[in-house]
Order: structure tokens, then sequence, then C-alpha cells
């Protein structure tokens, strides 16, 4: 259901945005740009789903000229700010949660709301350049501007102390390249490392269409065959996303199929190959009867008083039921 304001009952839910505190970074948002000051319209809610401007909202903004406040705007309709205060002492104002709503006035022009869990709100202008929102401008009593923030995206080779390349590869996303930096120093062994601009899902997706086989491995998923290491990387950077880290590992060539006891063993009709304790096993492959219920496939009837089954070669009770 939309909502509906109108200029009266918004001055009731406007609250300046204001950042003073024991210390932090931009502490003071007002430098960064005039507030507008413009008359109230009204505005109706959009929903955030099905939205292309809300979909292009979702993500990190910070403040014009320094990396704090930093907003974090999520695809559900939560958000934290983090005012970049950092105190000796609490209370500590760093930051707040709550949710934030997109907002659309007689105008046309779009709005950003921020219902923080203590009762305040802070109200934002969607300024939209080439169809992608660039700025965020506080009105109505909110203070300063907000401009989606910069990433960087770490990368690097695992290695050995001889510096020599093993096969993992890593991505992760840090805010600034300082911290790349420190990242790798912390990791102290690493080959063919990078630090780019933006986040690592943003990365270019291109790899060439050569084709030289990788089995490879995103985490601990299951083995694929890439056609190249290049289309792993992709995969991992995507793996990481705006915001997270990922790790991958390979071997040249493709994957083999896994051999397993039961790839040299035949079993007769009506039977299939199980593995039990490392050992290859035939059991019936249709309901095995035992006594008032049926045994599923791949058991056996162990106790048919009791209607028992068990895997091949497990223990059950030979209590005498009826």
């Amino acid at each position: 259901m939309s909502k509906l304001l109108t200029a009266s009952p918004l001055a009731s839910l406007l609250v300046a945005f204001a950042l003073a505190g024991c210390g932090g970074a931009d502490a003071d948002p007002s430098s960064d740009t005039a507030t507008d000051t413009s008359e109230q319209e009204a505005v109706s809610q959009e929903a955030l789903t099905g939205s292309q401007v809300a979909k292009k909202l979702v993500g990190s903004w910070q403040g014009a000229s320094s990396e704090y406040p930093r907003v974090e705007l999520g695809a559900k309709g939560d958000y934290t700010l983090d005012t970049g205060i950092r105190c000796i002492t609490t209370p500590c104002p760093s930051g707040e949660e709550g949710e934030w709503a997109l907002f659309r006035g007689v105008s046309g022009a779009y709005y950003v709301a921020l219902f923080n869990d203590a009762g305040g709100s802070s109200w934002y202008k969607v300024k939209i350049v080439s169809g992608a929102p660039t700025q965020l401008l506080g009105v109505w009593g909110t203070k300063g501007k907000l401009v989606p923030a910069k990433s960087f995206c770490v990368e690097w080779q695992a290695a050995d102390e001889q510096g020599n390349a093993l096969l993992a590869f890593y991505a992760e996303n840090v805010k600034t390249y300082e911290q790349g930096k420190a990242k790798l120093a912390e990791i102290g062994y690493f080959a063919n490392e990078a630090i780019n601009e933006g986040t690592c899902a943003a990365r270019s997706q291109a790899c060439t269409k050569q084709y030289a086989p990788v089995c490879g491995q995103v985490f601990d998923e299951k083995l694929e065959t890439r056609g190249n290491l290049c289309e792993l990387k992709v995969a991992i950077r995507q793996r990481a996303g705006a915001t997270g880290a990922a790790k991958g590992r390979w071997s040249e060539g493709e994957c083999q199929p896994e051999i397993t006891p039961c790839a040299t063993v035949r079993c007769g009709w009506a039977s299939i190959c199980v593995v039990e304790d490392g050992a290859a096993v035939c059991v019936p492959n249709t309901p095995q009867p035992c006594g008032a219920t049926q045994c599923a496939v791949g058991t056996v009837c162990c106790n048919s008083s009791c209607g028992i089954c068990t895997a091949p070669g497990d223990v059950c009770t030979q209590q005498v039921c009826n």
C-alpha cells in the first residue's frame, strides 16, 4: 500500500541529519552542500520491488567530501548508517539502523527517506543523471549530500614462501585503496595481485574463447570444468559480489568423473550397487518386504518382526516385536 504524505504531516517526521559527536570524519555534513529549503511537496511511496530507481539506489553511499557518513541501502528496505565516529568511552553515537523507503513527489522528483529505529527520519532528494542516481541531497531539515561510495576489489593468487604462484585465487571488496594494500601486507605471500577501483562484481566479465580447461571450485561447491582460468576468476569475483569476499582453486585440465568402488561392480537383475564403508554392495532396487513394512531402495530387512530396515551390514536389534 502506498503512502501519501503532505507538507503538514511531513513536518512532524523530519529530523535534522546532524552528525555531531565525539569525533569522526566529515562530522558536519552541512559543509558538503547547502540544505534544500524548497517548500515540501506531497509525496507518495513507491514499491521497492519492481522499481528500477530503487534497484539502482541499493548499495553504499558516502559523504561527498569524505568516506563518512556511509549509508548502506539494502535491497529489502533495510539500511545502516556509519558516521565514522570512533570513541574511547560509551555511549558513542557511531551510527544507526532502520528502514528506508522511496517516494515520488507531485513534481516527478524521487526522494529517499531513512526511518531510524529510534523514530526519527531523514529525507534526501535523488538526483538522477542519464537514468542513474548520482547524488542524494538533504531536504526539509536534513543536511548533507551523499554520493555513491567508492570501493575497490583487491585480488591475488596464493604463493609459497619463494613467491611461486599456487593454484588458488582470492577476491575481496574493500572500501579504500589503502585497505587493499593492508590486506596484501597481512597475507604476506601472494602473486599476480591487483587493486582495482569498483566492486569485484563489477569487474570485467569478458574472457577470450581460447579453450584451456581447468577443473575449478569456488568455495566448497562442486568441481566444475571452466573453459579457461579467466572464466573461473570471473565466477570468483561474482561470488564476492559488491561487499563480500570469495576464493577458488583449480587444477589443469577438465574435471574427471569420480571413480567409486561401484564403477567396476555389476550387480544382478533387480539390484543396484551402493557403497558401504568404502566397499561395493549389491542391494535390491525395489522395495523389500520386512514384516508389516517395506524397506526403501538401498536398504535391507534386518528384523521382520519389528519391521526394521538398515543399510547393508549395519547392526540392528534382534528383539521380537510380535
